[in-house]
């Protein structure tokens, strides 16, 4: 009989069970498992993998050491890169089984709020994430938070009074706008007008428009496929549950960003298919700019090429099969008792599909006293209400253009018109911006009535936020690097729409 092994890699705990000889019937190992998982990590803290019985090959992130000793030992997520789990083997005794609990984008008030992951089976997940060092920042006095480091846009997410505490995680290279968590949302903040417990130069510097993931909250990972050894025992794979209360989670699993306020079932195979199966509650899922809401009891499939990433976009919700399903281990003391959804028939799915969930409130008017350097009015923002979907008149003027100003009509102060249709997705999640004859893009959720679209290899940056019910500012932002020997130019057009009916 092989010794137990263990070495820890990405934010969890890897259980594998060796039983004695009385116990090495299937069953008995998935319930010994599941029950050494209680018994060591219960207390698994925030962004902490903890160590029970494991089994499995761990990669450290550069410079980290993992040292698990002891059942209950437990370690930092940032110090985890890789983590490969092995499937159950009756013939050793053993299945590998992980623990972990990650802050994905939960404020940093709700530090008992975390979402927790178990993986189990024949498991490899490696991290995604950048490893990142936060500053708690506190407001000097009232402040603006924008979706983009510049005040040229009225392009407010939110505000802060002073002395409201917030989150930095990164900052433009000359330490200008600092990149702060806030409401579930990323946003930038004038750095003047914060304080810092801390050097501001010790924040990583990040790009406008880079995405902003903590640790596992982006990651890639494959599973096995209809691996189970026994009906007691679960098919290989990852669950995921967020806290109640908690609103929608993003986290970004092979390339598909998914959008969770619920208990989901995650399974992947290179060059095959990757499986999200809601339990319970919601998910929303995106690739290449599409959505699909996949509600509880179905599930939807995304392709994936070789490198094990997302290579098209997700399919239309089908009914799961809830027998395949009812040996998943929910059962943990980890996980809230949730009821798992009976699968949706047909007409189910598109009764749901159709059924509208309250759309996001229209970001509220800075406070009284708030201030920051923008040339716009706050009462550019509405009073809160819903967009609506059909013909609006937009114009916009191009503010800047290094890249060719002397071609027709792309000087600066070149004014434009033109009427997209607007359409909203039923949760309001997203929408589609349709302007015949210029382009038509799907644009996600980003903020409270913000929506955006990055394009061209993420140098191109499209931001419509939504002022009032009736009316919206429009952002084209686009920075170019170097290519071909052209040098690096930058391309900005703003301008506002009005709804027409």
């Amino acid at each position: 009989m092989k010794p137990v092994q263990c070495l820890l890699l990405s934010v969890l705990l890897l259980c594998v069970v060796t039983t004695a000889a009385a116990q090495t019937d299937c069953p008995t190992l998935v319930r010994a498992a599941l029950s050494a998982v209680d018994v060591s990590c219960t207390d698994t803290g925030r962004n902490q993998v903890c160590y029970g019985n494991v089994q499995l090959v761990a990669t450290p992130r550069e410079g980290a050491t993992l040292a698990f000793d002891t059942a209950g030992d437990r370690a930092d997520v940032t110090d985890i890169q890789a983590l490969q789990l092995s499937s159950m083997s009756l013939a050793d005794r053993s299945w590998g089984v992980a623990l972990m609990q990650v802050q994905a984008n939960l404020p940093d008030t709700l530090p008992g709020q975390n979402v927790t992951f178990l993986l189990f089976g024949n498991v490899e997940i490696e991290n995604r994430a950048s490893a990142t060092h936060t500053l708690n920042m506190t407001a000097l006095r009232g402040v603006n938070v924008r979706l983009r480091p510049t005040t040229t846009a009225n392009n407010i997410i939110a505000s802060l009074r002073q002395g409201d505490s917030v989150s930095a995680d990164g900052r433009l290279a000359d330490s200008s706008w600092v990149r702060v968590q806030i409401n579930g949302s990323t946003g930038w903040v004038a750095a003047d007008f914060l304080s810092a417990e801390d050097d501001l130069h010790n924040l990583p510097v990040v790009e406008a428009g880079e995405p902003s993931f903590g640790p596992m909250q982006a990651f890639a990972f494959r599973t096995g496929l209809a691996d189970r050894p026994c009906a007691e025992a679960p098919d290989s794979g990852i669950l995921i549950q967020t806290p109640a209360g908690s609103g929608k989670i993003t986290i970004n699993a092979n390339g598909v960003q998914i959008r969770l306020g619920s208990t989901v079932y995650l399974q992947a195979q290179p060059n095959n298919l990757m499986t999200v199966s809601v339990v319970e509650g919601e998910a929303v899922l995106e690739v290449f700019g599409q959505t699909q809401t996949v509600p509880a009891g179905t599930y939807s499939q995304i392709p994936m090429d070789n490198a094990g990433q997302a290579a098209g976009t997700p399919s239309y919700p089908r009914p799961y099969d809830a027998a395949a399903l009812a040996t998943l281990p929910l059962g943990i003391a980890a996980f809230a008792s949730i009821t798992v959804a009976a699968p949706l028939t047909p007409a189910q799915i598109e009764t749901a599909l159709a059924t509208p969930t309250p759309q996001p409130q229209i970001v509220q008017a800075a406070p009284a006293g708030s201030s920051d350097d923008s040339s716009h009015s706050e009462s550019e923002t509405g009073a809160g209400g819903t967009p609506r979907s059909g013909t609006w008149n937009q114009s916009q003027r191009l503010t800047t253009n290094t890249c060719d100003p002397s071609a027709s009509g792309q000087s600066v102060g070149t004014m434009s018109y033109t009427t997209p249709t607007i359409t909203f997705s039923d949760s309001g999640d997203s929408l589609v911006w349709d302007a015949p004859g210029w382009m038509t893009l799907g644009m996600g959720r980003t903020g409270d009535g913000v929506y955006q679209s990055v394009t061209d290899y993420d140098h191109l940056t499209i931001t419509i936020a939504f002022t009032s019910t009736t009316s919206y500012n429009f952002t084209w932002s686009g920075i170019y690097p170097e290519w071909q020997g052209a040098p690096a130019c930058e391309y900005i057009m703003q301008g506002s729409g009005t709804f027409q009916g």
